[in-house]
Parts: C-alpha cells; structure tokens; sequence
C-alpha cells in the first residue's frame, strides 16, 4: 500500500483513468482539480475515501505528495506557470502527455520542484476502461532523476514498464505513439 497522497489536475479520460487506477492501488487520491466541477465529483464519488474537489483557481490550497496535470498540452506549461506562483508544498510534479518532454515543468524545476513527463503508451477512450489499461502498458518517462525515481515505482505499482527517450525525441515518439 502507497504512502504517497496524490492530486489530479485534469479530470478527463486520462486523468480520471490515473486517479482510478492509482486509487485501486493503495495511493491516496487526495485531491482532484478541474475546470468542470460535476465531473471532478463525479470522479470523486468513484474513488474511497472520496477525494476534495477543487477548482481550477485552487491551487493555492493544493497539498499532495505527487501531483499530475492530466491537461491538454496546450495547458501544461500554463497550469506549471501558476502553480509555480501558488503552490505553498513541493509535491513531485508530473505532466502526462507524450509529446512534450518534461522541461514544459520549467517554472516549477526552476522553483526547485522535482519534475518529469509520465505518459502511458495506451489509449484511453474513458477514465473507467482506462484504469485497466495501464497493467502490462508501457510508459515513457523523462525529467529529473528525483522524480524518475518516484515515476518508476508508480509504473511498477500499476503493473506497467517503464522507459525513457531523450526529452528531444518527444514529438517523434508521439508521432510513432498515434501511427502505431
């Protein structure tokens, strides 16, 4: 069973997949942040103990060990902005998509967060389907040895296989990612 508390910016399909799935394995899923709230509750209510809902200007009260953005890749680099200004804890920060590498975190990792890209290379059609996709998957990873660490544990504890690219190579592995 995990020691660590989790927070989710994102509540779509692969956010409210990796809250699920985490939860099914002992991580406490603290707190789940989006912009639509309804969903956000109704992905609470799907997990024990229900997790806070909070909103998308809450992150001032964000307190988690690991947190994941679970947003649009247009958003990442916006939502580490802001969290790099709001965040009173420094939690471990992945994003999850698979065609930025991790420095879309910079503002956090030059707060000194510990930061890194954390992308399941499965396809994630709706967050209850996809918490089963992530046994036996792939995952690429890239950021700070730190949060690596931590990043390989969470694969191992989802059942998963953890590798790594050079954060160059980002935008190629995607194109493979979405071809494949």
């Amino acid at each position: 069973m995990s020691i660590f508390e989790v927070g989710v910016i994102g509540t779509g399909r692969l956010g409210g997949a990796l809250a699920l799935a985490l939860s099914r394995k002992g991580y406490r899923i603290k707190q789940l942040i989006g912009r639509d709230r309804e969903k956000a509750r109704q992905l609470a209510d799907s997990i024990f103990p229900h997790p806070e809902v909070l909103s998308a200007n809450s992150f001032e009260e964000i307190s988690v060990d690991l947190l994941f953005i679970a947003t649009q890749d247009s958003e990442i680099q916006p939502v580490a902005e802001k969290l790099a200004s709001e965040l009173e804890q420094m939690p471990f920060v992945y994003h999850t998509s698979g065609s930025r590498s991790a420095d879309s975190l910079n503002a956090l990792r030059e707060g000194g967060y510990d930061v890194a890209s954390f992308h399941p290379l499965v396809s994630v059609s709706d967050a209850k389907t996809g918490a089963d996709a992530f046994d036996g998957a792939y995952f690429c990873l890239d950021g700070d040895p730190e949060a690596l660490k931590i990043a390989r544990i969470i694969v191992g504890d989802l059942g998963g296989k953890a590798f790594s690219i050079d954060s160059k190579q980002k935008a190629l592995y995607h194109a493979s990612a979405v071809l494949a």
